[in-house]
């Protein structure tokens, strides 16, 4: 038996030495040593210097690795001459001509006995791997190209952000004495050179980190492909670990992270000052790659997709829905979780409950669903359907379901008998309660706005407010908009309203001030249809009625 060291015998020679593999890789000068973790033959000189840089290398003389890298080429076994391998092992790679297999008495390396294949068939297990292996890193290197791209889209969208903000100075500065007009030049050169500096950081942390870990994923495929053009079996299976090793290693790496500090907005000044204008520091954080630092108002909407039920899964009045990770989950009176893929396609039912729901949603990789019929009880399940835990929680109001919201890991629910809002722990513990006296006993339905309040609307009474769960205040009351019912918050700047008995409506708030500022309508809502819900993840927006799931781009 010969058991091969696959790490030196992969090797090939150096593309620029030609045929000529007892060249030094770096200067040309005769090579004395090979390197067999930097895969270079180095001569007398460079080998201090590469000794000096990576202490530690293994290394062989040039004459072996020369000599081991021809026996690989024609497929020899070493032990037995021009007998040619034909057999190896699954689990430590050893390569075994006819004789070896035959002679073959010692261990594998896990101290079980050899895993023997004809050499081709392991080969080709191999190389199945070796091309997952390139799919694995090709995913990794298209995910980082996204990012780049997205992070163009980013720096794009600064710039324009940034031009937005000298327009709103120049809008003030005209409005001011003509004796200031210096004064609002010198702000406007300032901010420019302010903010500058993180638009610096995200053009080079695009074209540095991103671009850089780009290239890196790329040489590395190319390798891969420039180690295995060779129809040499037994030179393939030497070859796998090394290649194994690296594409490892770039896999281990994480993404790049994308940090601007200093950003630099304006503050226009209540108050009557010689400048009505002034900078304000936005603090430090990530730069939200996912969306625009300022998201404008959304105008219109793109249809994406539609999705047909089928005739025995006609959604209804109790039916909730909730689009997570590009996944929609539906709830409907046969007590099932259905599943829409994220390429649009009905899959069907997810799993079964033992009760019917009024209310769910998906957080962190649990399902939290209110049982419809028993207004007191919280049910906690995995994405598996595998129920986790439960417990009650209060209102024990006469008038129809609630609603649930999950705000910053925290369970927000309205008492509706006791006219206050309960916020629980994921565990269903109660944090803290706020009297509201704008909580009613009809249809009342709620969602998460930000990090520290929620927006409530009564139906009946035409009502929508926002709630801080930090202080127990009513933020802002609009009775703007009859009817309202389903509502979601878009980039946490704006709020989307529908009506009750208006489908073809979506009104858009301003959510910190409730200001109505715009309508959108829904071109695809039939006359005859309901919709009967509305959740935005990112710039996707998500209808339902009776029959169809819309998907819907917000622009």
């Amino acid at each position: 038996m010969q058991v091969y060291d696959t790490t030196v015998d992969t090797l090939p020679a150096h593309p620029a030495m030609g045929d000529n593999s007892s060249a030094c890789t770096i200067c040309s000068n005769l090579a004395v040593m090979f390197c067999t973790l930097c895969s270079e033959s180095l001569c007398t000189h460079h080998e201090r210097s590469h000794d000096n840089a990576h202490s530690g290398h293994p290394k062989v003389t040039i004459e072996e690795y020369l000599q081991r890298r021809s026996r690989l080429q024609k497929g020899e076994c070493e032990k037995h001459g021009a007998l040619r391998c034909t057999t190896g092992c699954s689990s430590c790679l050893i390569t075994l001509c006819d004789v070896c297999t035959i002679e073959l008495k010692d261990s594998c390396c896990d101290g079980e006995a050899h895993r023997l294949k004809p050499l081709a068939d392991l080969v080709e297990d191999l190389m199945k791997e070796v091309n997952q292996l390139k799919a694995d890193i090709l995913n990794k290197e298209e995910d980082n190209s996204k990012l780049f791209k997205k992070t163009s889209e980013v720096l794009a969208d600064y710039n324009s952000e940034t031009k937005e903000l000298i327009r709103t100075l120049h809008r003030v500065r005209d409005e001011q004495m003509a004796a200031l007009h210096q004064k609002y030049n010198e702000l406007e050169t300032d901010l420019i050179v302010r903010r500058d500096i993180p638009r610096e950081s995200v053009k080079s942390f695009m074209e540095n980190e991103v671009s850089t870990k780009v290239l890196e994923l790329y040489r590395c495929r190319r390798m891969i492909d420039a180690a295995l053009e060779t129809p040499n079996q037994v030179e393939v299976m030497a070859k796998y670990n090394d290649i194994k090793d690296k594409v490892a290693t770039l896999m281990s790496q994480s993404y790049p992270e994308l940090q601007v500090k200093g950003q630099i907005s304006l503050e226009v000044k209540e108050s009557k000052r010689d400048i009505e204008v002034e900078m304000s520091f936005a603090g430090h954080g990530c730069l939200d790659i996912d969306g625009l630092t300022v998201p404008r108002i959304p105008h219109s909407l793109s249809l994406v997709a539609s999705v047909d039920m089928p005739a025995s899964k006609k959604l209804n009045f109790i039916t909730d829905s909730c689009y997570y990770e590009g996944i929609t989950y539906l709830s409907r009176s046969a007590q099932t979780i259905d599943i829409i893929d994220k390429e649009h396609k009905y899959v069907g039912p997810r799993f079964t409950l033992d009760f019917e729901t009024q209310c769910f949603t998906v957080y962190d990789d649990r399902i939290y669903v209110m049982q419809h019929g028993n207004r007191h009880r919280i049910c906690i399940y995995n994405l598996q359907g595998k129920r986790i835990s439960q417990w009650n929680y209060y209102d024990f109001s006469k008038g129809t379901a609630n609603m649930l919201a999950i705000v910053s890991g925290q369970i927000v629910i309205a008492d509706r008998s006791n006219q206050q809002v309960n916020i629980y722990s994921l565990n269903g513990e109660i944090k803290k309660q706020f009297p509201c006296s704008l909580i009613s006993d009809y249809q009342l339905t709620i969602c998460s706005a930000g990090q520290d309040s929620v927006i409530m609307t009564d139906v009946c009474l035409h009502k929508i407010f926002r709630f801080s769960l930090l202080t127990g205040e009513v933020v802002w009351l609009s009775k703007a908009i009859r009817f309202p019912k389903y509502m979601a918050c878009y980039r946490d700047k704006y709020v989307l309203v529908s009506c009750l008995y208006e489908f073809h409506n979506i009104w858009v708030l301003d959510i910190n001030t409730g200001e109505r500022l715009f309508e959108l309508v829904d071109p695809f809502q039939k006359a005859e249809g309901i919709a009967v819900g509305l959740q935005i993840h990112g710039d996707t927006l998500l209808r339902r009625d009776h029959q169809t799931i819309r998907y819907y781009k917000l622009r």
